[in-house]
């Protein structure tokens, strides 16, 4: 069976008129990244989220956010059963405004594109 970590926190760094997001209060976990993924769209988040150097952008709306313009109020990590190098990660992500909501979905510790040191902070700061 797959080893599930499923880990909760508030940013350290949030946008001063942010509220607390409603996903906080609902502390679930998840067995498979496809159930996770299933149940936050259930939940409204929607927007499929890639990495870029200095931003994460939605492919299909051109959806672009900064590091600045955005919190990770959730991560869960999944890894695989046999390999441990078959590891993920995945944001829960929302906008300061609250209008974006969404999630990005990366390899465990792993950046195989370039990424802003800004960027790189703001990942590592939401694993530890």
């Amino acid at each position: 069976m797959a080893q599930r970590y499923t880990e909760f926190f508030i940013s350290d760094i949030r946008h001063p008129t942010s509220e607390i997001s409603p996903y906080l209060s609902m502390m679930k976990s998840y067995d498979n990244l496809v159930d996770a993924l299933a149940d936050l769209k259930q939940q409204g988040y929607t927007t499929d989220f890639n990495l870029a150097f200095d931003q994460i952008k939605c492919a299909s709306t051109g959806v672009c956010l900064v590091p600045s313009q955005f919190d990770i109020v959730a991560h869960h990590r999944f890894e695989g059963d046999t390999d441990p190098g078959n590891s993920s990660v995945l944001y829960v992500i929302e906008s300061h405004d609250g209008h974006i909501k969404g999630v990005l979905i990366s390899a465990y510790g792993m950046y195989s594109d370039s990424l802003s040191d800004e960027m790189i902070r703001k990942l590592q700061m939401n694993e530890l």
